[in-house]
């Protein structure tokens, strides 16, 4: 992907039709609203695909849809459309001012929301683009500067932080809540939780908990992808009330584009439903009172703050019936050729950057400049480099700001093409010894990859506490762990029992023989480096004690660390001891650098490949689940 062939390439007529489609889900309601045909429509959506290298678009024979990636890549785009569409309304507000070129412009001041989505096309999506729309309507001068966060994206998006040279007003920190206590809404406004299904006549009424146990024995209950928080509150529900169900990997707007399967019943809240998702689909409500809400935080006083936030809260309520049509009086290259004219300080040398023409640039900059209706470019004689007039500096603003958004852009581009292949994503824990059966494993994982080259394999190493987070919150397929984990995890044995031992350096017994074994009340002996909290190893070790009666506090641990490297380095410098299996060092043990000594009563650990119970394993899952579960060597 060429980045200078992309900047040129793009345009608002083509960012506007894609938008649209993520929130119609409807090329005929597009095409309509837009006033184009259906084919120039597709023809849009086709070349943007070209341009990207991705796959953004489902195509079910006359039916057109948004998929995951676009969906995705949409967020992405929101920020420099937003600066377009906010640079377009204060041309028009200029204009109704009768502003002259000799009149300074009306200073700009800008306010932060952070708030959590995914993909762009759902309903917090659909609110925040109305809520945008209306506050820009209230306060023309201010910019809503919209700062995504999300804890559960498949497709990993780090949104570069850009601060413009305007005054701030304040922020909006917007998260989920539900809690009605905690929540900073009424609770009359926190939205219930949805159940879709096929829409037919055999389909029986869900009044009570009792009909959707027995549902859920007959058809699939199925939670899709959605918010972690969210997800959270439903998954413990069906848990504590013993009701089953399943996760599906596609996200809740994708298993929505298409009539669902006559055995399925999807449970979603009602927040994140928009009118397109669910017209094609039998809705009711779900029978118990559980409800999802906001928690808002506020820093600044400005009524700007609480006007978005009341908008916001209504739009959230509120189905969709419109929404604003992208336009822009200036093009996607002229923003481009504007910024790198004012960077470059000449013509001359932002042509080169742009490798076009000298006069080709100076065509671009009049016609921006024609579109505005006012010089955007001090062009005094002999005045190098050249210098922004008062209207151009707030335009140089908004030319950089989209300029970090295009960037943005072009990075997650690359990220999704590399997600275009099959991922399968395993998290493992921390191993440094060549000896570790942790490696072994691994280096039999990488001979089993090789019978599928479409497989990518992405290694996440990270505390067994931690493995079991990012599976709960799907952010991982398989876990290899190393203690028993909850009921919502399905745990299977991928390694003989390895003893826990004193792992020492032999100077400690410079004056004494050295034990062939220790009970575990003589640890206290020594000075102990010990892998924190969070491992499954120190819970081995806290729980051991705890039953022996054994107070292992801080005055017997002189260091705790997660550092595999340092506690080696400590123990092998003969500063420390530390209680691990003997592969976790055996090669230092083997040649005779430390001395492994087993403790009696003897506590192993075993490996373990973990995945979510409710989770419905992909066939490359279950091969490397198949031939992890054999018996080890």
């Amino acid at each position: 992907m060429n980045s200078y062939r992309l900047r040129e390439q793009l345009s608002v007529t083509m960012i506007a039709v894609f938008f649209d489609v993520c929130q119609t889900r409807n090329l005929s309601l597009t095409a309509r609203r837009l006033q184009k045909s259906k084919s120039q429509v597709s023809t849009l959506l086709r070349k943007l695909e070209e341009m990207t290298g991705l796959t953004l678009v489902q195509r079910d024979g006359k039916k057109l849809t948004i998929n995951e990636q676009g969906l995705s890549l949409g967020k992405t785009l929101f920020a420099p459309i937003n600066l377009m569409i906010f640079a377009q309304n204060r041309h028009r507000l200029q204009h109704a001012r009768q502003f002259h070129a000799s009149n300074e412009p009306q200073n700009i001041s800008y306010i932060r929301v952070k708030i959590p989505i995914r993909f762009f096309g759902g309903g917090m999506s659909q609110a925040l683009i109305r809520s945008v729309a209306i506050c820009r309507r209230l306060q023309p001068d201010i910019f809503i500067y919209c700062e995504f966060f999300d804890n559960y994206n498949y497709y990993h998006y780090d949104q570069t932080f850009w601060s413009p040279d305007w005054t701030s007003l304040g922020e909006l920190s917007i998260n989920y809540c539900t809690e009605p206590q905690n929540a900073g809404t009424p609770e009359d406004w926190m939205s219930p939780w949805c159940v879709l299904r096929a829409n037919t006549r055999q389909q029986k009424s869900i009044h009570d908990l009792e009909t959707l146990r027995a549902i859920a024995t007959e058809h699939q209950l199925v939670i899709p992808k959605m918010p972690w928080e969210i997800m959270q509150q439903m998954v413990g529900f069906l848990e504590h009330n013993h009701i089953p169900f399943i996760y599906h990997d596609t996200d809740y707007t994708q298993l929505l584009n298409k009539p669902l399967p006559s055995h399925t019943v999807l449970l979603v809240n009602r927040l994140l439903l928009t009118t397109g998702l669910v017209s094609e689909h039998l809705v009711s409500p779900f029978p118990a009172d559980l409800r999802v809400g906001f928690r808002i935080q506020q820093q600044g006083n400005h009524r700007i703050l609480s006007q978005f936030q009341s908008v916001f809260l209504r739009m959230v309520q509120k189905p969709a019936h419109y929404f604003p049509v992208w336009q822009g009086h200036c093009t996607w290259r002229q923003w481009n050729y504007f910024y790198q004219v004012m960077h470059a300080g000449s013509f001359v040398q932002a042509a080169q950057r742009l490798f076009v023409s000298q006069p080709a640039v100076s065509k671009q900059i009049n016609q921006m400049e024609k579109a505005v209706g006012a010089p955007l470019i001090n062009r005094q004689a002999g005045k190098h480099p050249l210098a922004p007039t008062a209207i151009g500096r707030q335009y140089l603003d908004i030319a950089e700001g989209i300029f970090v958004a295009t960037d943005d852009f072009i990075r997650q581009i690359a990220t999704q093409s590399a997600y275009q292949r099959q991922d399968l994503n395993l998290g493992i824990l921390p191993s440094i010894d060549k000896n570790s059966y942790l490696l072994d494993l691994i280096n039999k994982i990488s001979r089993w990859q090789k019978q599928f080259p479409e497989l990518r394999i992405n290694i996440i190493e990270e505390r067994h506490q931690h493995l079991l987070s990012l599976l709960h919150n799907q952010e991982i397929n398989l876990a290899i762990t190393e203690a028993d984990a909850p009921s919502s995890l399905k745990q299977y044995p991928i390694s003989p029992p390895e003893p826990l031992g004193l792992v020492i350096h032999p100077d400690h017994f410079q004056h004494a023989e050295i034990p062939s074994a220790l009970n575990w009340q003589e640890i206290v002996r020594y000075p102990l480096i010990l892998l924190r909290n969070g491992t499954g190893i120190r819970s081995a070790i806290e729980q051991q004690c705890s039953k022996l009666g054994i107070d292992l506090n801080i005055a017997h641990i002189a260091m705790e660390s997660d550092s595999l490297n340092l506690n080696q380095q400590w123990v092998e410098n003969g500063e420390y001891a530390t209680i691990l299996p003997r592969s976790a060092m055996g090669s230092l043990v083997a040649a005779g650098r430390l001395i492994f000594i087993p403790l009696t009563p003897t506590v192993s650990r075993v490996l373990k490949i973990s995945h979510l119970s409710a989770r419905r394993l992909n066939p490359f899952e279950t091969s490397l689940l198949d031939l992890l579960r054999c018996e080890p060597n």
